[in-house]
């Protein structure tokens, strides 16, 4: 992106309105990774968990004082994402108009390093002074993979998600509706059961299958609706929700 470094002097003078327009999710979505690709040039690519104590989540680093100090930083990242959102609706806004829809693919899993790791750690199986991983994602030997495969992201911790209604996956996927007509999750399955490699406090080991709570979420049908949205096109809205006991 040529001259980017030069130009974050325009969002002092409204030209990152794009950005106070976002839907809250996805508002505070770019705010948090505005401020870890900040920090993360800061520390020189370093993982999150080998920074300084202040910094070592989102919570701490809002109130850190290297929070001033990385401003312009941040509104570099700031007016980068300024220019991809506001291209990218020109995209949509274009599909729309000649009647197509774009279909956009999400992981189940995020990876270890990532802001959304970074921001919310309690969600995720992390060890709470360290904030390494105390088990990863991966799958045992099968018939693609003799040896099995590690695949090193972190696991959630399905009991909170489950606290707060899967608050979380809903801001997620509601952030992803943003950007997509059709989201599709790699592999949904992960919805129902995965497998857990414990590498903390040992080494990694033979892998144990385990069914996720939020094998109790469920798209509702009658919440499943098109509507016209601003690009003039339709996009599918959803719920996710616990299914009550039988």
């Amino acid at each position: 992106m040529p001259r980017v470094r030069e130009l974050p002097h325009r969002a002092r003078h409204g030209d990152l309105r794009i950005l106070r327009g976002l839907p809250a999710d996805e508002r505070l979505l770019a705010r948090t990774l505005r401020l870890f690709r900040a920090l993360k040039d800061y520390y020189k690519g370093r993982p999150w968990w080998d920074w300084p104590e202040e910094t070592r989540s989102y919570a701490k680093a809002q109130s850190s004082g290297l929070r001033s100090e990385l401003k312009q930083a941040v509104a570099t990242h700031a007016f980068s994402q300024y220019l991809f959102f506001g291209q990218w609706r020109r995209v949509r806004a274009t599909a729309a108009r000649r009647g197509l829809q774009i279909i956009g693919d999400i992981p189940i899993f995020v990876a270890m390093d990532s802001a959304d790791a970074w921001s919310a750690p309690h969600l995720f199986e992390l060890d709470e002074s360290t904030g390494r991983a105390l088990a990863v994602a991966g799958v045992p030997p099968d018939y693609f993979a003799k040896d099995g495969q590690l695949w090193g992201n972190p696991l959630y911790r399905w009991d909170v998600h489950a606290a707060d209604s899967f608050a979380w996956w809903q801001a997620r996927m509601r952030a992803a509706f943003e950007l997509y007509d059709v989201v599709r999750i790699d592999h949904f399955r992960g919805f129902a059961d995965y497998w857990r490699f414990r590498i903390r406090p040992r080494p990694p080991g033979k892998a144990s299958g385990c069914q996720a709570p939020a094998s109790l979420v469920q798209v509702d049908p009658a919440r499943i609706s098109g509507r016209e949205d601003h690009r003039g096109g339709s996009r599918r809205a959803f719920a996710l929700g616990a299914k009550a006991a039988a």
